[in-house]
C-alpha cells in the first residue's frame, strides 16, 4: 500500500513540475550561450560588475521561484489529500496514519531531491562554459584562500548539505500545514504563520550555534593567510555541520507533532 500511495502522490502535480523545471533549463541554456558565452571579462570592471550583478540576481530569482513552486507543490498535495473533502476518501484507504504519512514524506523527498539536481546540475551547466572557467582560472587563487577551500569543494558541500536536509525542508512544510489545521479558520494564513515561527526558531538556534563555535580556540580568524584559510575551512565545515544537527533535531521535533496530530487531532474541513 506504501508503494502505491507514493506513485498516486508523485502523480500529482507531475506536468507542474516538470513544465517548472524545463523552463528552467531553458533559461539556463540561453543564458549560458547568449551571455556566459559571450561576455567580455576584459571589459571595465564597473560596466562588468553591473551585468553580472544584474544576471545573477535574475537567475537567483529565478531559482527561488523555482524551488518555491516546488515545496507549494509538495505542501498542496499533502494538504489536499489529508486535510480537505478528499481526506474523507484518503482515511478510507485501507492504509494507516503512518503509511500516509511516511508516503507524503518519501514523496515530498523525491520532489525535493529532483528539484535539488535540477537546480544543481543548470547552475553546474552555466559555471562550466569555457568562458566563465578562464575568467575564474584568473582568480581561483584568491577564492580558495578567502574560501580556506577549493570552489569546487564549497560546492559540494552545498550540495550534500541540501540534499541531507530535504527532510526536514519536507516534514517542516508538513508539521506548519497539520498544526495550521488544528484552527476553525484561516488555515492556510496559520499555516503560513507557523512555518516562518519554524524557521526563526531553527535561524535563531543556528546563529546562537554560531557564534559560540566562532568562539572555539583554533577558529578565530588569524592574520596569517594559511592560518586564516584553514580557521575558514574548519569555521565553514562547522557551519555544515551544525546546520545538519540542527535540522535533524528539528525533523525529529516536527515529525512527532505531525504524526500525533493525524493520529489525535485530526479536523477535515
Amino acid at each position: 500500500m506504501l508503494k502505491k500511495l507514493i506513485k498516486y502522490d508523485l502523480k500529482y502535480g507531475a506536468k507542474i513540475f516538470i513544465v517548472i523545471h524545463a523552463l528552467l533549463w531553458i533559461a539556463a541554456i540561453f543564458g549560458r550561450v547568449f551571455f556566459l558565452d559571450r561576455i567580455d571579462f576584459d571589459a571595465p570592471t564597473e560596466q562588468l560588475v553591473s551585468v553580472l550583478v544584474l544576471f545573477f540576481s535574475a537567475f537567483v530569482l529565478l531559482f527561488s521561484v523555482v524551488s518555491l513552486a516546488t515545496a507549494l507543490l509538495i505542501a498542496a498535495r499533502f494538504y489536499k489529500n489529508l486535510f480537505t473533502d478528499e481526506g474523507y476518501l484518503t482515511w478510507t484507504l485501507p492504509a494507516s496514519p503512518v503509511q500516509q504519512l511516511w508516503a507524503k514524506i518519501l514523496s515530498g523527498c523525491i520532489w525535493n531531491i529532483l528539484d535539488l539536481i535540477l537546480l544543481y546540475s543548470a547552475t553546474y551547466f552555466m559555471w562550466i562554459s569555457p568562458n566563465v572557467q578562464n575568467a575564474y582560472r584568473m582568480i581561483a587563487a584568491e577564492f580558495t584562500a578567502s574560501l580556506g577551500m577549493p570552489l569546487s569543494k564549497f560546492f559540494l558541500l552545498m550540495v550534500l548539505l541540501s540534499i541531507i536536509g530535504v527532510g526536514s525542508n519536507v516534514l517542516m512544510l508538513y508539521a506548519s500545514i497539520s498544526i495550521g489545521q488544528l484552527f476553525p479558520a484561516h488555515r492556510l494564513l496559520l499555516s503560513v504563520i507557523v512555518y516562518f515561527i519554524f524557521y526563526m526558531i531553527i535561524y535563531a538556534l543556528s546563529m546562537g550555534a554560531l557564534i559560540i563555535f566562532k568562539l572555539l580556540p583554533g577558529i578565530a580568524l588569524s592574520a596569517n593567510t594559511v592560518n586564516e584559510a584553514a580557521s575558514m575551512s574548519t569555521y565553514l565545515t562547522g557551519t555544515f555541520l551544525i546546520s545538519l544537527v540542527l535540522s535533524a533535531v528539528m525533523a525529529v521535533i516536527q515529525y512527532v507533532i505531525t504524526h500525533l496530530i493525524l493520529t489525535r487531532k485530526l479536523n477535515l474541513i
